[in-house]
């Protein structure tokens, strides 16, 4: 996959959509972060295949709580980021020494 270049946030949205997703349980953070990896849309069928890795385990369950607090959109096969800003505000969560094995 590929690095997300977008345009730095504005300070205020950013600090905003950050500390949203900053209230929600940490598994849910790091589920959030993993579907980023992927871009705007996410493929379920991709994140089942990898939450079968005991390190990458119950990614759908957390990604459906996105879904219900609005974070992601639930769309039958796919999982879709509500704006690309949530996805970038998601994929920022990802610690810098832990960008490579994310990826």
């Amino acid at each position: 996959s590929k690095a997300i270049k977008l345009a730095p946030l504005p300070e205020n949205i950013a600090i905003i959509l950050t500390q949203k997703l900053r209230r929600m349980p940490r598994e849910v953070q790091e589920a959030l972060s993993i579907a980023a990896c992927f871009g705007l849309v996410v493929d379920k069928e991709c994140l089942k295949i990898l939450s079968e890795s005991s390190e990458f385990g119950g990614l759908l369950p957390h990604l459906d709580y996105a879904a219900q607090s609005g974070i992601v959109a639930d769309h039958g096969s796919n999982y879709v980021f509500t704006h690309d800003l949530v996805q970038k505000a998601a994929y920022d969560l990802i610690p810098e020494e832990s960008l490579d094995k994310t990826h």
